[in-house]
C-alpha cells in the first residue's frame, strides 16, 4: 500500500535512502557513484543493497533505527505521498466495513509509514460523523511488533463492532517524525528480528479465518516459514484459514505473462495459498473493491444479485450506456473549451510560483475508454479530447491497448491505477521521439450507484485518464525542466494540481457534463 501511495517498492526505497546519504557534505563522489551503479542493478537482492546503504551512511556509533528514522520521514512524507491510487483507500474501506459488521480485522504490514492508519481513521470519522452512542462503531488498535510499549488502543469499539488491528512488523515512522520499534531495513536487522516475525505471523495465521495477501511477492522467507508452521498447526487442529494472494504477472510479453501466472499459481498450491493473478496492478485495487461490494450485498442477503446488478462489468457498461447517449458526449467543441479553460488555470498555478518556463508549451489530453469491455478484445484508451483544439474525426482518433508494460504515458497510469510523473526515458523513448517530453497523468473514475429495493451500492469504475504534457523534459537542468517536475513543488502542490485535473476529468466523463462555464473562461487559452 506504500507503493500505491509513494511509488516506492523495496529497491526504489533503498535508492531513495541512498540519494539522501550521498547528498551530505564531504562524501567521496567516486565511491558513491560505484554504489549507485550497484543499486541500479536488478539482479542484486534489495536486502543486500540495503545493507550497503546503511554502511555507507551510518555513523560508527549510531543504530540502524537512529540512522533510518529521519531519512524515512523525509523520503516517505516530504518527497513522496501525492501519487495515491485506489488500493490504500479500498483496503481501508474493506477493513472499516467488515469491522462495522462485528468482525475483527488484522492488517499486517512491513511498511514504515502511517498512511494506512490515517486512512482508516479518516474513513471512520467520515462514515460515523452523525453516529449516536448506540451505533456500532469500529475500534482501532495500533501494534508495533517488538516495541517495548504494548498495543495502543487508538479508538475503542462500540456496541458490538469489531476492531481493526494494525500491526507494523518492521518498525514505524509516523508523519510527525516519531518512530517506534526497530526499523528493519538491512540484512542484520532483518536477521535479528526473523524469529520474532515468524512467531507473530504464525499466531496471526492460526487465529484467523481468512488471510488475504495484497502486494506481497510471496518470496519473503519469514512469511514462507510462518505459512508452513501455521499449516502444520492447522492440520493438528483440523482448522485452517482460507488463504488468497493477489499477484501481478511476471514478464513483459503475453507468453511470459502466461507462463509467469502459471508458475505463481502452481507455487501457491505448494504453499497452500490460492493465487489470483491480476492483469495489472490497478486490478488488485479493483479486486479489493469487489470484496467490499460482495460483503455489502451478503450483509443484506442479496449476494446472488452481484453479477447481473452490481458487478464491475455491469457498472462499466452502465456508465458507457449513460455517457454515450448523452448530448454532452458528442459536444467536441465544449470538450476542447473545458480542457483549455483548465489548462489556463493550471498554467496560472505554475506562473504564480514562477515555475512556468519561457517557451514551454503545455497541453491537456483526455483519454477515454470508448465502448469499454472487460474482454481482452476491446480494452483500449482513446485520445478523445485535448486543449489544443476539438477532435471531430472520431474514426481517426488515436487508440492504444490497455496493456502493461506500455510506452504510452496515459496507458501506463491507467494500468498502474495511480498518478504518475513520467519522462520519455521512463517510457523507453529517445529524447527526440516526440515534441512532448514529460507527462503528469492521472486516472479518472466515475461513481456508479446501483439501486436495490432498500439500499444502494456505490461502485467506482476507472473510465479514463487526464494527462498534462510539456515540451520540456522531466529531468532537465534548472529552468529547462518541465514546470510540473520542478523540485520546488511540494506534496501539497501536487495534490492541488491533481485535484484540478481530477475535477475536469470527472466533468468530462459525467453524462451530465460540467456546470455552465463562463464564456470568457471557456474560450481562454494559454
Amino acid at each position: 500500500m506504500t507503493r500505491d501511495r509513494t511509488g516506492l517498492g523495496w529497491s526504489e526505497l533503498v535508492s531513495e535512502v541512498f540519494d539522501v546519504v550521498r547528498g551530505r557534505r564531504n562524501r567521496d563522489h567516486d565511491t558513491d557513484a560505484a554504489i549507485a551503479g550497484a543499486l541500479a542493478r536488478p539482479d542484486l537482492d534489495p536486502a543486500q543493497k540495503a545493507s550497503v546503504v546503511v554502511e555507507a551512511g551510518r555513523a560508527s556509533r549510531s543504530t540502524e533505527t537512529g540512522f533510518m528514522r529521519p531519512i524515512l520521514h523525509r523520503v516517505l512524507y516530504k518527497q513522496h505521498g501525492w501519487s495515491q491510487g485506489r488500493l490504500l483507500q479500498n483496503v481501508a474501506e474493506l477493513a472499516v466495513f467488515t469491522a462495522g459488521l462485528g468482525d475483527d480485522i488484522s492488517i499486517v504490514t512491513t511498511n514504515y509509514d502511517d498512511y494506512i492508519d490515517r486512512q482508516i481513521h479518516e474513513l471512520i470519522r467520515d462514515y460515523y460523523q452523525n453516529a449516536t452512542p448506540k451505533d456500532d462503531i469500529p475500534g482501532v488498535v495500533l501494534n508495533i511488533v517488538g516495541a517495548e510499549s504494548e498495543p495502543f488502543t487508538q479508538r475503542a469499539a462500540q456496541n458490538g463492532a469489531g476492531t481493526i488491528y494494525i500491526h507494523h512488523i518492521h518498525g514505524r515512522v509516523d508523519s510527525s517524525g516519531a518512530s517506534a520499534g526497530q526499523i528493519v531495513f538491512s540484512e542484520s536487522s532483518y536477521s535479528r528480528t526473523r524469529n520474532q516475525t515468524v512467531q507473530f505471523l504464525v499466531s496471526q495465521f492460526t487465529e484467523a479465518s481468512a488471510f488475504l495477501s495484497v502486494g506481497a511477492s510471496l518470496s519473503d522467507a519469514p512469511l514462507i516459514e510462518a505459512l508452513f508452521q501455521a499449516d502444520a498447526i492447522g492440520r493438528w487442529r483440523e482448522r485452517s484459514p482460507v488463504k488468497v494472494a493477489l499477484l501481478t504477472p511476471l514478464g513483459d510479453t503475453p507468453a511470459e505473462k502466461v507462463s509467469g501466472a502459471d508458475f505463481a499459481i502452481r507455487r501457491g498450491l505448494h504453499l497452500g495459498i490460492d493465487v489470483l493473478v491480476a492483469d495489472t496492478f490497478s486490478n488488485i485495487a479493483q479486486f479489493v473493491e469487489e470484496l467490499r461490494v460482495c460483503k455489502v450485498l451478503n450483509a443484506r442477503t442479496a449476494l446472488e444479485s452481484y453479477v447481473p446488478r452490481a458487478s464491475y462489468s455491469h457498472a462499466l457498461a452502465s456508465w458507457w450506456s449513460e455517457w454515450s447517449t448523452a448530448p454532452w458526449h458528442q459536444d467536441h467543441d465544449a470538450h476542447h473549451q473545458l480542457l483549455a479553460a483548465m489548462l489556463a488555470n493550471v498554467s496560472d498555478f505554475f506562473r504564480s510560483r514562477d515555475l512556468l518556463n519561457r517557451g514551454e508549451v503545455l497541453r491537456l489530453e483526455a483519454w477515454i475508454r470508448i465502448n469499454p469491455s472487460v474482454s481482452q478484445d476491446n480494452r483500449h484508451l482513446t485520445h478523445y479530447a485535448n486543449s489544443t483544439g476539438p477532435l471531430y474525426a472520431q474514426e481517426a482518433l488515436r487508440r492504444e491497448r490497455i496493456v502493461f508494460p506500455t510506452n504510452v504515458a496515459s496507458v501506463r497510469a491507467f494500468t498502474v491505477g495511480k498518478p504518475l510523473l513520467l519522462g520519455l526515458g521512463d517510457l523507453e523513448h529517445s529524447d527526440q521521439a516526440s515534441r512532448w517530453k514529460s507527462f503528469l497523468t492521472v486516472p479518472i473514475t466515475h461513481d456508479v450507484e446501483v439501486d436495490f429495493e432498500s439500499f444502494e451500492v456505490s461502485r467506482t469504475v476507472p473510465v479514463g485518464v487526464l494527462t498534462l504534457a510539456s515540451t520540456h523534459p522531466r529531468d532537465g537542468a534548472g529552468r529547462s525542466r518541465a514546470s510540473f517536475a520542478k523540485p520546488a513543488l511540494s506534496v501539497a502542490d501536487y495534490e492541488t494540481i491533481l485535484g484540478m485535473l481530477r475535477d475536469v476529468g470527472r466533468m468530462l466523463v459525467s453524462p451530465e457534463g460540467p456546470p455552465l462555464l463562463d464564456e470568457g473562461e471557456a474560450t481562454r487559452e494559454d
